[in-house]
């Protein structure tokens, strides 16, 4: 009896430890299971990548993926860095943009000049004078200007797309779309939000402006009173005209030619998209030269010209 009941109490043990053991390693198994459940979804999952840090940056558009990867050269001429893994960018002339300087700034500023785009500031003397291979403000918005021109993305960066839009143009002339006669000075498109004047020497000249960004808004002359802010359509006569520094609806403005209630003016804010209460907006360094040739009695054509 004896022997039975030790063996007994041996198989009770066993069965005891071996449960423990059960226990013991049911948790290791089932986080095994889970590790090799959710292995492919890890392997499938998306690997986040940071936003770069460059104004504009667009993962469809190449002109810009381009410049942005420019603008990550490290000193070595590598792109994105020594052993980045990012290829090298091809062999050709650089993209330009603000900031830039040398003398490839200097030759695309004589060219803009020379096709009739106005990067400098026609109070301050002739283009050659201002060509200082400096990439400013100017030149920005004169590359605007043909980007506009030829429906290209305005990002102000003279890339591969702009180059070759500028290298195959001839000097700008007075668009068929706009009224011809010589008392017509300014034609506005609209659709294109650029502006093409005829300057005193008989050239035209061309710059990006903003006109009327079509949204409500209130007048601030008359409270309660919503207005629409849009540029009409026509050929219009200017009837008045300002130079010095006057308080209006929108502020205080300077150089203002007007055919209506509203008027061709410089402005601090010229976006490349239409943003105005209905004003033709002109950058500032353009203030003086525009108000000399937008006379009391000479006529401006809005249009919408379809792509």
């Amino acid at each position: 009896m004896k022997g039975a009941a030790a063996r007994c109490a041996a198989a009770g043990s066993a069965v005891r430890s071996n449960r423990h053991v059960r226990l013991t390693v049911r948790p290791l198994i089932l986080l095994v299971l889970a590790v090799l459940l959710a292995l492919p979804m890890l392997v499938a999952a998306p690997v986040a990548h940071a936003r770069p840090d460059f104004p504009g940056w667009d993962p469809a558009d190449v002109t810009l993926n381009a410049a942005w990867r420019r603008a990550q050269l490290s000193q070595d001429g590598t792109a994105g860095g020594q052993g980045s893994g990012t290829p090298s960018e091809p062999t050709g002339p650089r993209s330009l943009s603000r900031g830039d300087t040398g003398s490839d700034v200097v030759a695309l500023q004589l060219a803009l000049c020379d096709l009739g785009f106005m990067p400098y500031d026609p109070s301050r003397g002739s283009c050659g004078d201002q060509s200082d291979g400096v990439f400013g403000v100017m030149t920005r918005d004169a590359v605007y200007a043909v980007q506009k021109l030829h429906w290209l993305r305005r990002d102000g960066i003279f890339g591969p797309a702009t180059r070759a839009a500028l290298a195959g143009m001839s000097p700008i002339t007075w668009p068929e779309f706009c009224d011809a006669r010589a008392s017509t000075v300014w034609c506005v498109d609209q659709q294109r939000q650029l502006a093409w004047v005829r300057d005193w020497d008989g050239r035209v000249r061309v710059h990006h402006t903003s006109t009327g960004g079509r949204y409500y808004y209130e007048s601030r002359t008359n409270p309660g009173t919503i207005a629409f802010a849009a540029t009409p359509v026509g050929r219009w006569r200017i009837y008045g005209a300002q130079a010095a520094r006057h308080e209006t609806e929108w502020g205080e403005l300077e150089y203002t030619s007007c055919p209506s209630w509203w008027c061709l003016h410089p402005y601090e804010s010229v976006p490349v998209y239409a943003a105005s209460h209905g004003c033709v907006r002109r950058p500032m360094y353009l203030g003086a030269w525009g108000f000399s040739i937008a006379r009391v009695g000479t006529y401006v054509d809005i249009v919408n010209q379809a792509p």
